[in-house]
């Protein structure tokens, strides 16, 4: 009787599972094996569990370990507590007694909340210190954007004529900004207004502090992987110059654009952005 296996490519509804739960160290990404990565150990040192609706143990005292790189199968009778084992490991619960552990890291200790949601770094946003997934929506949320969808023309109708409206403010003032474009034969939804600081004028993480100053929140353009920590470790990992890269990631920022934006607050933003490049001239 087969309850699960070691490697994610065996059991895909338990990839991802496993893959929210786990620090960096344990998926290494190779498109030539199945499944595109390799998975490391699970330890259970003295698990115990026991479900509430019953005062019978699912499992006492479980010590075993799974090799990464190897099929491992759980075989026992119905009851016996395999699907209890396969369920503590992604945290579906959590034991009441002994750890569980994904190479060397006890499972607890890592908070689903953050791994959930990208796993962004304490330091700054898009810093990512372990590997981490998209999962924000509730389902009562994912039925609410389901519904969402048969708005999208509207949306993106309002995000293009968002990034004109900017685009037409920005190009009269002459500030050392590139403002996005499109090429003749691509149309762009422009779901974000990003821009980047020529000249290296002043970095992006400044302008945002100044815009923050004057009640304007913005977003950074993504870090590139090669500056992010949960990567550096791993024995794919390569040291190199990047520079398209470090510019966008120390240069690019996001203006707001949300749907209800209004031209009275494009107008504001851009008369800010005027005048902190103004007052950066003078110096």
């Amino acid at each position: 009787m087969w309850a699960g296996y070691s490697k994610a490519h065996r059991q895909p509804s338990l990839r991802e599972r496993y893959t929210t739960l786990t620090p960096a160290k344990v998926w290494i990404p190779n498109p030539s094996l199945p499944g595109g990565g390799v998975w490391s150990n699970i330890k259970f040192e003295g698990v115990g569990f026991k479900y509430l609706s019953t005062n019978e143990k699912a499992i006492k005292d479980i010590n075993f370990k799974i090799e990464g790189e190897k099929i491992t199968a759980l075989v026992g009778q119905s009851g016996a507590g395999k699907s209890t084992i396969i369920n503590l490991i992604p945290r579906f619960y959590d034991p009441q007694k002994g750890i569980i552990k994904i190479d060397g890291q006890d499972i607890k200790k890592i908070k689903l909340r953050s791994l959930r949601n990208l796993s962004f770094g304490k330091k700054k946003r898009f810093y990512h210190d372990n590997v981490g997934y998209n999962f924000r929506l509730t389902n009562m949320q994912a039925a609410v954007g389901c519904s969402q969808i048969e708005n999208i023309e509207k949306h993106i109708s309002i995000k293009r004529k968002n990034t004109f409206l900017y685009n037409k403010i920005l190009s009269k003032m002459n500030l050392p900004l590139r403002l996005p474009s499109e090429k003749n034969h691509v149309s762009s939804v422009f779901w974000m207004y990003g821009i980047v600081i020529e000249r290296k004028i002043l970095k992006a993480e400044t302008l945002a502090r100044e815009l923050q100053s004057y009640g304007i929140e913005t977003r950074p353009l993504f870090l590139g992987m090669h500056r992010q920590p949960v990567f550096k470790n791993h024995v794919f990992y390569k040291k190199g110059n990047f520079p398209v890269t470090d510019e966008l990631s120390d240069y690019g920022l996001y203006l707001p654009s949300g749907l209800k934006l209004k031209k009275e607050d494009i107008l504001y933003v851009c008369k800010i952005l005027k005048k902190i490049f103004d007052e950066k001239n003078k110096e």
